[in-house]
């Protein structure tokens, strides 16, 4: 179910001038796993010329976006601020397991969440054996249309699927397009141990954190568990 697109500030000169927007493989690998894409929460009039979702929100009102339900197949690149990103991960995991987001691929430049956030390793995600690449915009005057220039950051992404659901299990058919798609860019890894009493290991080990993980489990098992 898409969302209406929020434009509700005027853009600025360089809106998205430290957002990054995935190269066209990359979007390509999303579009044959998952097809359309329902709603980018976090994004530029710039990064939807190739990005294409059905409904997005403003890099500038991605806060805004926390306050609203979130539906359908969702694209998230989280925004570069650490607060609102994590916030962006609480929302689209509470709305993937109440069943509003029904598949989502989350593309994670900040390696640390695997560590933060345990119950990612719950889910099927890929790591890339090469750095991603990836445009940024660039304003050459105020008012004028920015040009998008490639780059290829240091840092090594790990890229997070929310698979649709069958019944009370993954499907499978999901899972084998997920696959297909992305194992070009690095390895795929279908975690099967969705079971394993992972919550009491990593509250004791986040106790000390400042950053308390989500640490809710969605009860979703593979096909023959």
């Amino acid at each position: 179910m898409p969302l209406a697109t929020i434009k509700s500030r005027p853009p600025s000169a360089a809106p998205g001038h430290d957002f990054l927007i995935p190269c066209e493989s990359y979007l390509q690998a999303i579009r044959q796993s998952m097809g359309l894409i329902d709603l980018d929460p976090c994004s530029t009039p710039a990064a939807q010329a190739l990005i294409e979702a059905l409904g997005w929100f403003r890099l500038e009102d991605a806060a805004a976006s926390l306050a609203v339900p979130w539906s359908g197949k969702v694209f998230l690149h989280p925004h570069r601020s650490p607060k609102l990103s994590r916030l962006q991960l609480h929302k689209l995991l509470r709305d993937y397991i109440s069943d509003r987001v029904t598949e989502a691929i989350i593309l994670i430049t900040k390696t640390d969440w695997l560590r933060a956030e345990p119950l990612l390793f719950s889910f099927p995600f890929l790591f890339h054996y090469k750095r991603l690449k990836f445009y940024r915009e660039v304003h050459q005057e105020l008012g004028g249309r920015p040009a998008l220039v490639p780059l290829t950051p240091s840092c090594l992404p790990v890229t997070l699927y929310l698979p649709a659901k069958d019944g009370s299990h993954f499907s499978d058919e999901k899972l084998e397009r997920f696959r297909q798609a992305f194992s070009p860019l690095g390895r795929v890894i279908l975690n099967e141990f969705t079971d394993d009493p992972w919550q009491q290991d990593a509250a004791l080990a986040m106790a000390r954190s400042h950053n308390q993980p989500f640490l809710t489990h969605p009860g979703i098992r593979r096909h023959g568990d």
